[in-house]
C-alpha cells in the first residue's frame, strides 16, 4: 500500500512542479536578494534628472529660446538615457529569476523522475495491486503484471506509467490546454 501511494504521490509531484516553482515565486525573491543597490542608485539619478528638467523648464523667460531649447532637450535626452537604463535593469532582473524557475523547475523535474525511475527499478517484481480471482484482466494480464508474473496482479512499472499518465490528462484538463 505504501508503494501504490508513494507512486502516486511522486506522479503527482511530477506532474505540477512547473506550476509550483512559480507558485513560490522564486523570480521575486530572487529578485529581492540580488541587485537593489544599483536599482536605488538609478532611481536617486532619475529623481535627479527630473528636477533638472523641472528646473529648466521653470528658467524659460531668464535665457534665450535657443538656450532654453538645448538645454531643454539635454536634461530630456539625460532623462530619457537614465529611464533606458533603469528598464533594462527591469528587464535583465525578470530574464534573471525566470532563468532561475525554469532551471529549479527542470531540476526539481529530474530529482523526481530519477526517484520514480529507482523505485520502479528496484520493485520490478514486486506487485502493487493483487486483486480476486473473480476480477479477470484476461487480454491485458499479462502487459498489467508484465515483470512480476503473478496472476491478477498490477506491476509497479505498469502503475507509475497509469498514474504519469492518468495526472497529466487531468492536469491538461483543469488547466484547459
Amino acid at each position: 500500500m505504501l508503494l501504490f501511494i508513494t507512486i502516486g504521490a511522486l506522479c503527482l509531484l511530477l506532474t505540477i512542479v512547473g506550476d509550483l516553482v512559480k507558485l513560490l515565486q522564486l523570480s521575486k525573491l530572487f529578485r529581492c536578494i540580488s541587485g537593489s543597490a544599483c536599482s536605488d542608485e538609478l532611481q536617486q539619478q532619475l529623481k535627479e534628472a527630473r528636477v533638472k528638467v523641472e528646473r529648466v523648464r521653470q528658467s524659460s523667460n531668464a535665457t534665450s529660446h535657443y538656450t532654453y531649447t538645448v538645454k531643454l532637450m539635454r536634461a530630456e535626452n539625460e532623462l530619457k538615457a537614465i529611464q533606458t537604463k533603469l528598464r533594462n535593469e527591469s528587464n535583465m532582473q525578470n530574464l534573471k529569476g525566470a532563468s532561475v524557475e525554469l532551471v529549479v523547475g527542470y531540476l526539481l523535474k529530474g530529482v523526481l523522475s530519477l526517484v520514480l525511475f529507482i523505485i520502479t527499478l528496484r520493485n520490478r517484481y514486486t506487485p502493487v495491486f493483487l486483486f480476486n480471482e473473480n476480477i479477470n484482466f484476461e487480454p491485458l494480464e499479462g502487459l498489467l503484471s508484465f515483470p512480476t508474473g503473478v496472476h491478477n496482479a498490477i506491476s509497479v512499472p505498469f502503475w507509475a506509467l497509469s498514474c504519469n499518465s492518468a495526472f497529466r490528462l487531468l492536469f491538461n484538463a483543469i488547466k484547459g490546454k
